[in-house]
């Protein structure tokens, strides 16, 4: 038992030992270069969460997404997003048949906090505002229109750095849109829409950073 209870307190003294390495080697990092840039080139999936607008008028694809944060090394910080999707009209009965293709495009601003898991992995949190358009392309004589969401976003960011000195480094994450405010712009006018959306863009890539 006294052997037992020996082997227990080593083997807790170690790892207790190597986790203060662990985070005394990022705070070295930090001190020695403390402002991280980052730019990020993702495949991205568009999925509708309810049953909503976007659900039945449209038949989702994949897309982009290039992200671009600022901050302290593994830590916070602030970043832009930007990511573009072409859509299809699935549903006639909204828009008729004059609208053959249609794109969504979303710009993003948001917090993050990132946090080391073990060795090069790092997990991110956000939260930001966005605000996207979907723009239904016309004919000539029908002319385009566009639908405008924006509202709030949240996000799950999984890093992993494909060396100890954290350059390169591929990334899986979720962001869940929250839309607030929608409106259909039409050429006459712009007309409130009623019901709210929610939909999630799945990112897979890579980032690039100092």
């Amino acid at each position: 038992m006294k052997n037992f209870t020996i082997s227990i307190f080593i083997l807790l003294s170690s790892f207790g030992y190597s986790q203060s390495i662990e985070k005394d080697s990022l705070t070295q990092r930090r001190i020695n270069n403390p402002i991280t840039v980052q730019i990020g080139l993702q495949g991205s999936i568009f999925t509708s969460l309810d049953d909503n607008f976007i659900s039945q008028a449209y038949s989702q694809n994949i897309g982009f997404n290039l992200v671009g944060r600022f901050g302290i090394k593994e830590f916070i910080g602030i970043g832009l997003n930007y990511n573009r999707y072409e859509f299809k009209l699935d549903d006639s009965r909204f828009f008729g048949s004059n609208f053959p293709s249609s794109r969504f495009h979303s710009f993003m601003i948001f917090a993050y906090y990132q946090q080391p898991i073990y060795k090069n992995l790092t997990a991110e949190l956000k939260f930001g505002f966005f605000d996207s358009a979907i723009k239904n392309r016309g004919t000539l004589k029908t002319g385009n229109l566009t639908y405008n969401l924006s509202g709030v976003v949240t996000g799950l960011n999984i890093i992993y750095y494909l060396s100890d000195k954290k350059v390169i480094g591929i990334s899986f994450g979720a962001d869940v849109h929250f839309s607030l405010s929608e409106t259909i712009e039409t050429a006459p006018a712009e007309q409130n829409f009623i019901n709210k959306n929610i939909f999630s863009t799945l990112n897979l890539g890579i980032v690039i950073g100092n």
